[in-house]
């Protein structure tokens, strides 16, 4: 089955930040860049599943990842500061106020669901 697209409720994109691809490595979670470098993600991300892809940016917004399209889900995403921990996904939410997407779809966005924070509840 299909997943259920959500539609920009917000403005149109504002460019700011770099996007990046987040992947799942053997050492834990990496973000990818447009030249294939591998950097380690530390703090909080605006990250949207987007045509079948994971992207993050740290400073744009839910829109600027996507460029205003369609997702398959959007949130906000928190990674450890820690030097021992750094890069281990602490939570992730359905923040988005572009997108606004039910928690009830959280499966689409690809991440694991035991770290999954409602908005509501997000530390």
């Amino acid at each position: 089955m299909p997943p259920i697209l959500f539609y920009n409720l917000g403005p149109p994109p504002y460019n700011t930040g770099t996007i990046y691809q987040l992947v799942a490595t053997p050492n834990g979670w990496k973000l990818l860049n447009r030249s294939g470098q591998l950097f380690t993600p530390r703090g909080l991300y605006q990250f949207a599943r987007h045509g079948g892809r994971l992207r993050v940016s740290k400073h744009g917004e839910h829109t600027h990842i996507t460029g205003g399209g369609p997702v398959e889900y959007a949130g906000e995403v928190r990674f450890s500061y820690n030097r021992r921990s750094r890069g281990r996904l602490l939570w992730w939410s359905n923040g988005s106020g572009h997108y606004k997407p039910p928690a009830e779809h959280a499966a689409q966005a690809g991440l694991p669901m035991a770290s999954f924070v409602p908005e509501q509840l997000t530390p």
